[in-house]
């Protein structure tokens, strides 16, 4: 018994001194109890025939305990203890990478340190900065030479060979006819006769005055009746203006069927629309809720057909839109066209419509350029009142917006305004169709444009003799 307890003095005293020299603090004290009640004696785990030899004891004793103790300390670093509080060891304490001091702003060392500065990201240029033209050229004429020899143009579109426009054009001193001019390109163009020719009293105004392309054919209508065509060159007549019952102004593709708007023949303010799906056989649509409506524009989109005029009655813009160009709904009376207006031109723009036009706003007493806004073509909202100001800056109120198209990823508008004693070309550009910048510069007036994916077509006339030229102009890289 005496050998026993001093070998657990002995023992205690390993424990100890290891814990003395051990690279973490140990509880010796607390190890020696934990060991003391959760093992067994030694002697009953290791029976040996000379344990109990004084010499060799010791031995066994001191060889098992460092076994132990270096495979706890084994495992504690390898992660397999992960708290040897349960032993009464305190875990070895863990290694963390210093993190900088915050110094405060005011602090006198902050105005020591170096500054670092997140550079700004640049701001992309609107859309339409890179846009420029790359060329004007003037419409070939077939009667150069004769007295008030300038043709008159009405419209453009992206069609036959490339480009199509249409207007007329002088053949002697006091006869014109209707032609198409066509270009591959935007620059070069050839002219093309159309029917035969008129008195000028019937041409005072271009005998064809829009085009559209749909189904792989081109239509045209005008004074001269509707026109259609697969090429733009060789034309054949579908109606005349004695079938009409009307002078179709206006035409456009959408919903797999073209639709023609314009005015009864002895009253500019009784709508007519008329409907065909080839181009070649023709329906008149009957407008019970448009009879009062002096029409002036068309469009056609993803949505159906939207015209534009105005109200005889009250002067305001008239805007009446279609599914399908066969039942027409007229927008009522709204606040956005209170003031004194002209509608100039209609579009589609992404899945919502556009107008826009000459307008002096209720109250004001400056006239410029609105555009409004709609997605169903019945409840409206103003998203712009432009006024060409600075380096783009026109006569007051004579700005005007005629013509739009999609181009690259957004929209440009065209039109023209007074310098005096000038008449110059205006362009705006937009994204969506609601908010717009100016473009381009001036050029020569601009009334109608059109692309055809990868470059923009304007259609206009020189000054001060009014030729008729067209721009064209592409996206810078």
């Amino acid at each position: 018994m005496a050998e026993r307890d001093a070998f657990e003095r002995q023992f205690a005293e390993a424990v100890r001194a290891y814990a003395a020299g051990a690279p973490t603090e140990v509880d010796a004290g607390a190890l020696v109890r934990s060991l003391a009640a959760t093992t067994p004696r030694v002697g009953r785990l290791v029976r040996v025939a000379g344990w109990r030899l004084p010499g060799l004891a010791y031995l066994w004793v001191l060889l098992a305990l460092a076994l132990l103790l270096a495979s706890m300390l084994g495992l504690s670093l390898a992660g397999g203890l992960p708290d040897l509080r349960l032993l009464g060891i305190a875990p070895a304490p863990t290694r963390r990478a210093s993190l900088p001091a915050v110094v405060p702003p005011t602090s006198p060392v902050a105005s020591a340190l170096p500054t670092r500065t997140t550079p700004e990201a640049t701001p992309a240029p609107p859309y339409g900065a890179g846009l420029t033209w790359s060329g004007f050229a003037p419409l070939p004429r077939f009667g150069a030479g004769h007295a008030l020899t300038n043709p008159t143009v009405g419209d453009v579109t992206a069609g036959g060979p490339g480009f199509v426009a249409v207007g007329s054009d002088w053949v002697a001193a006091d006869q014109a006819v209707a032609v198409a001019w066509l270009s591959a390109d935007g620059r070069t163009w050839t002219e093309h006769r159309i029917g035969i020719p008129g008195t000028t009293s019937l041409l005072a105004t271009p005998a064809l005055s829009s085009v559209a392309t749909g189904g792989g054919r081109l239509v045209a209508v005008g004074r001269v009746g509707i026109w259609r065509s697969t090429d733009g060159a060789d034309w054949e007549q579908a109606l005349g203006p004695d079938e009409l019952d009307g002078v179709p102004l206006r035409v456009a593709w959408a919903v797999g069927r073209f639709v023609a708007i314009g005015r009864s023949v002895g009253d500019p303010c009784a709508a007519r629309v008329w409907l065909s799906t080839d181009g070649t056989a023709w329906l008149p649509v009957a407008l019970p809720d448009a009879a009062g409506v002096c029409p002036t524009a068309l469009a056609g989109g993803a949505g159906g057909f939207l015209a534009a005029g105005l109200d005889p009655i009250t002067g305001r813009t008239a805007l009446m839109c279609s599914s399908d160009g066969l039942a027409w709904t007229l927008a009522p009376a709204q606040a956005a066209f209170e003031g004194n207006g002209h509608p100039e031109g209609v579009a589609r723009a992404g899945n919502r419509w556009i107008a826009f036009g000459s307008f002096l706003p209720g109250g004001a007493s400056e006239r410029g350029v609105a555009v409004w806004t709609s997605t169903d073509g019945l409840a409206w909202r103003r998203t712009a009142l432009l006024r060409p100001a600075g380096a783009d800056a026109c006569d007051p109120g004579s700005a005007h917006m005629l013509g739009m198209a999609p181009y690259g990823p957004g929209y440009v508008a065209v039109g023209r305004c007074t310098v005096s004693p000038e008449q110059v070309g205006i362009a705006w550009a937009s994204t969506d169709g609601t908010a717009w910048q100016p473009v381009l510069g001036r050029v020569r007036p601009m009334l109608a444009v059109a692309s055809d994916g990868t470059r923009l077509v304007a259609l206009g006339a020189d000054w001060p003799g009014y030729a008729p030229i067209t721009s064209s102009a592409v996206l810078a890289p």
